[in-house]
């Protein structure tokens, strides 16, 4: 019974004391919010794609994207791309795509 409740006190210590986040599904286009000073935020994007014959064909794409605040209304954003494409009767090609910096305001 010991052991049981102080599982639960290290649990309730952990929900009180863990500091606030707030989690929500991406937008289609770019979110008009910025993160606030000194707050960041990690998205990752992946998408596959693959062809019907005759143009039989598979991608891939995955997309990092870290957004840390500046300032409460700046924002810089640095996204990279890592892209594997395998098409018909060609040999796969892998490795690092185009790269950004933006700024958010």
């Amino acid at each position: 019974m010991r052991a049981l409740l102080r599982r639960f006190a290290v649990a309730a210590a952990a929900v009180l004391l863990a500091n606030p986040a707030w989690a929500a599904h991406p937008f289609l286009t770019e979110d008009p919010g910025t993160q606030g000073k000194g707050h960041a935020e990690l998205e990752l994007g992946f998408a596959v794609d693959q062809d019907d014959p005759p143009f039989s064909g598979r991608g891939m794409l995955f997309s990092p994207q870290v957004s840390y605040g500046l300032a409460e209304t700046v924002d810089i954003i640095v996204q990279g791309f890592w892209q594997s494409q395998s098409p018909a009767n060609a040999p796969t090609v892998r490795g690092i795509a185009n790269s950004l910096v933006d700024v958010k305001w």
